[in-house]
């Protein structure tokens, strides 16, 4: 999920890590300073390094402590596809890209 991979687009939320790990951005934000447009978000990207992206975001503490044992003894969990709908967006879930996440 972009929120956690793009730490120089997200909004800032003062809610702590809940799971769905999802539900954390339904919640008040501040999108002050984020660019909007596409040109702006686009030359953003551009314009960063391979070391500002949070490749692994879910090694970090905070948010493993708030996610399931049962979705760490059972890898075949991360191997479904499935849509995640979003408010009016409905996109597939792309679990090969978790996979690499958690060592696979």
């Amino acid at each position: 999920m972009a929120q956690y991979r793009l730490p120089f687009l997200r909004p800032r939320v003062n809610h702590p890590h809940i799971f769905p790990l999802i539900t954390r951005w339904n919640h008040l934000a501040s999108y002050v300073g984020i660019p909007t447009s596409l040109e702006d978000i686009r030359l953003l990207l551009d314009q960063r390094s391979e070391e500002q992206f949070e490749w692994t975001p879910y090694e970090d503490p905070t948010i493993r402590a708030v996610i399931p044992d049962e979705f760490f003894q059972n890898p075949n969990i991360w191997h479904v596809k499935v849509p995640i709908v979003t408010y009016a967006i409905m996109e597939m879930h792309q679990s090969d890209r978790v996979l690499r996440q958690f060592g696979f």
